[in-house]
């Protein structure tokens, strides 16, 4: 339970001094209890995560959102190739990427992205705009399109 401001009163005494030409001290009375608790369930973490791809993908992330676009993490090897079973050459910032349907997440008709990347192997941590349908199965998301908008630091 927090504590009013009208139930709050604090007692101290301060004094300092500057060196030079300043001085000064200070007093006041009062006293205080306070305590709190707090928790994040699964959907402020998502939300959170998802605060932190808008940021980290700039004005290109805002505009693809506008649009209908899902922003996600993707891991990647050290090399810019896929770490988890994907296949293809090197990815880069500013790559779109598109393949041919029909849309079936978990298989290579997706181009994937995640809001749990530390469940996924990768050296290297790129935020992706998933563009079109996008499918989600746990903590996969896909697309048949897929921009990369900016790489982050591999924190997982």
């Amino acid at each position: 339970m927090g504590l009013k401001a009208s139930e709050a009163s604090l007692d101290g005494y301060g004094y300092g001094y500057v060196d030079g030409d300043g001085y000064s001290s200070g007093s006041g009375d009062g006293s205080g209890d306070g305590s709190g608790s707090g928790y994040v369930d699964g959907e402020s973490e998502k939300a959170y995560l998802e605060a932190i791809l808008a940021a980290a993908g700039g004005e290109r992330a805002s505009q693809l959102c506008a649009a209908g676009a899902r922003l996600a993490f993707w891991r990647a090897q050290k090399d810019g190739t896929p770490a988890n079973s994907g296949t293809g050459g090197l990815r880069s910032v500013g790559m779109v990427e598109e393949i041919e349907g029909p849309l079936k997440v978990c298989t290579p008709k997706a181009l994937h992205g995640t809001l749990a990347p530390w469940k996924w192997k990768g050296e290297r941590c790129f935020v992706v705009a998933l563009i079109g349908e996008v499918q989600e199965q746990e903590d996969k998301l896909g697309a048949l399109k897929r921009e990369i908008l900016a790489e982050v630091p591999n924190l997982w």
